[in-house]
C-alpha cells in the first residue's frame, strides 16, 4: 500500500502465540498514517492474520 498523501504512518503489531499444540496463532496489525506538523495520526488499515501452529 502507498498513500501518497500520507508517506509516513505507524504500524503496531500484537502477536498472540496461543497456549495449545496446533492452535491458532494470530497477528493483529494496525496502520496509522502521519499528518501535520504535530504528528497525528489518521486509521488506515487494521487486520488480522491467522493460522494454526506448527507444532502439532
Amino acid at each position: 500500500m502507498r498513500d501518497k498523501a500520507q508517506p509516513y504512518g505507524f504500524a503496531a503489531f500484537v502477536v498472540d502465540p496461543d497456549t495449545e499444540r496446533g492452535g491458532p496463532s494470530t497477528r493483529a496489525v494496525a496502520y496509522d498514517g502521519i499528518v501535520g506538523t504535530q504528528a497525528e495520526l489518521t486509521f488506515s488499515e487494521r487486520f488480522v492474520l491467522q493460522r494454526p501452529r506448527q507444532d502439532a
